[in-house]
């Protein structure tokens, strides 16, 4: 490869990550932090949903932060869905302790349904109390965190709120992804996310909550059933049905960790990285090669200005790597990654190429999307 075409990788992986940053810059200007709870409200009453299939590691911490919350009244609705671990054994043991958790086993797949918003709707069909709280079964939750949602959103007389927590990034693949992870999560983010006029509307699996009259007025997850992002999937059904969304910071409220091995950090892309195509799912055979122009260059940069003495070439793809890597430090406040390990991120590639053909094998081929040990058949299809 010739140092001129090398330069102008560099170039455009330079070009890259300049619209990267400045989105990543609004991004957090867009967002503001979840605001303390006030002692003017009266208890509120929240039935929590928490949807769990082998989550045996993560679900007690998960279950005694929920118990934990302050100043509300509620209910946890716990469904194991088909959990192959001890999952349902931790639940079944944590509501013989507190008679406020019911535990669900094995909900029906319903045909046409993904597994986690037939877990969700199944859960929320027994759900009593005024306002609906969706939250995954490895989040850990401050005991004043619900309290202050609910403040927030009667302040601002919400709808739906979603809370951004803060994600602990152990695994070495899991820091491996981060970029593909911040890139993801930007494509998301826009400055119209509570703009009434506008579409864009984002949800989190963290904590959405929800008032249950708007929950059952859209139709809960019936007319998303089958998407991939049910999250994003049901934040936008509620803003499009003309009720007010919101979303805020919780960083030091919510915590969890994205991904448990590196087994998980490599292969769980698969199910949502065909999303870059729309709906023509093969337009994402391209993200592979251009993310090795914008992750690899800069090192072959260095390496082969090394190996021919060709200093310009050297500081060039060195400057551009070191850039890279700093500008990950912008993600901080809610990606607590490990300095060291994020060193190796230009090997995204391997985990972006191996997911991309893994996803468009199982769309093409088997008409399904693969998650959590299951293989579902899409919507598209």
């Amino acid at each position: 490869m010739s140092a001129t075409l090398l330069l102008i990788f560099c170039c455009v992986s330079l070009l890259f990550l300049a619209v990267t940053v400045f989105i990543l810059l609004r991004a957090r200007n867009t967002i503001p932090d979840l605001c303390q709870p006030l002692s003017q409200f009266s208890h509120r009453s929240v039935s929590i949903i928490v949807p769990a299939r082998n989550e045996a590691r993560d679900i007690d911490a998960c279950l005694k932060s929920l118990l934990g919350q302050q100043g509300v009244d509620l209910e946890l609705l716990v469904v194991n869905d088909h959990s192959t671990d001890g999952t349902g054994a931790i639940i079944d043991a944590i509501a013989r302790r507190d008679n406020r958790v019911k535990a669900l086993h094995n909900p029906e797949l319903k045909p046409g349904w993904f597994g986690k918003a037939n877990a969700m709707q199944t859960a929320a069909a027994q759900a009593r109390n005024d306002y609906l709280l969706f939250t995954d079964a490895d989040v850990e939750h401050a005991p004043e965190v619900l309290w202050a949602a609910i403040t927030e959103m009667e302040k601002g007389s919400y709808d739906f709120m979603t809370l951004v927590p803060r994600f602990e990034v152990r695994t070495f693949w899991e820091n491996v992804d981060l970029p593909m992870i911040v890139s993801g999560l930007l494509l998301l983010t826009t400055k119209h996310l509570e703009d009434p006029d506008r579409p864009d509307a984002v949800g989190g699996g963290a904590f959405m909550l929800v008032r249950r009259t708007v929950f059952e007025a859209v139709g809960g997850f019936e007319s998303i059933r089958a998407e991939m992002l049910d999250d994003v999937g049901l934040a936008r059904l509620i803003k499009r049905n003309r009720f007010k969304v919101g979303i805020r910071k919780a960083v030091d409220r919510l915590h969890l960790e994205m991904f448990k091995t590196n087994r998980e950090a490599f292969i769980a892309p698969t199910k949502n990285i065909l999303i870059v195509g729309g709906r023509h799912p093969w337009l994402a055979l391209p993200v592979p090669l251009l993310a090795a122009i914008q992750f690899w260059s800069p090192p072959i940069a260095v390496v082969c200005g090394l190996l021919h003495g060709d200093a310009l070439l050297t500081a060039v793809g060195a400057g551009t790597y070191l850039l890279h890597y700093s500008s990950l430090y912008l993600a901080r406040p809610v990606f607590d990654f490990q300095p060291l390990k994020l060193l190796a991120f230009p090997l995204v590639v391997l985990v972006i190429g191996t997911c991309t053909v893994r996803a468009l094998y199982f769309y093409y081929v088997k008409g399904s999307v693969a998650w959590r040990g299951r293989v579902l058949k899409h919507s598209g299809r």
